[in-house]
């Protein structure tokens, strides 16, 4: 099951840059996504119907930035689709050490998204 161009449609509205795994760029705002779990769901005669992904989708900001436009803008789209559910969202500080070994925050907001596609 491969839902990266779906997730990746969250750059276009969002305006930041959505990788898998790992954030490679410079921008101080992005969003990755980690496939966390994927399992065959819903069987007829013994064969799977549809299989479901479970998904972390990791909004990262800058502290001071008011982040809650953009975690709506990101629950809607999720919410706006028939075959994703969102179970959780949750924020928090995280702190990180710059190139100059100074301390920084940045806010890490969490959507944990179910995606069910049928075969």
């Amino acid at each position: 099951m491969n839902v990266n161009e779906f997730i990746r449609g969250l750059e276009p509205i969002t305006g930041l840059k959505v990788q898998p795994d790992l954030h490679t760029g410079e921008e101080e705002n992005y969003i990755t996504f980690t496939y966390a779990n994927e399992a065959p769901e819903i069987s007829a005669d013994d064969e799977p119907e549809a299989d479901t992904a479970i998904l972390y989708v990791s909004l990262y900001t800058e502290q001071q930035l008011n982040y809650m436009e953009l975690k709506e803008i990101i629950k809607n789209y999720f919410e706006s689709c028939d075959e994703c559910v969102v179970s959780n969202v949750f924020s928090q500080l995280e702190d990180y050490k710059t190139n100059a070994n100074t301390v920084k925050y940045k806010r890490h907001t969490t959507f944990v998204v179910e995606i069910t596609q049928w075969r």
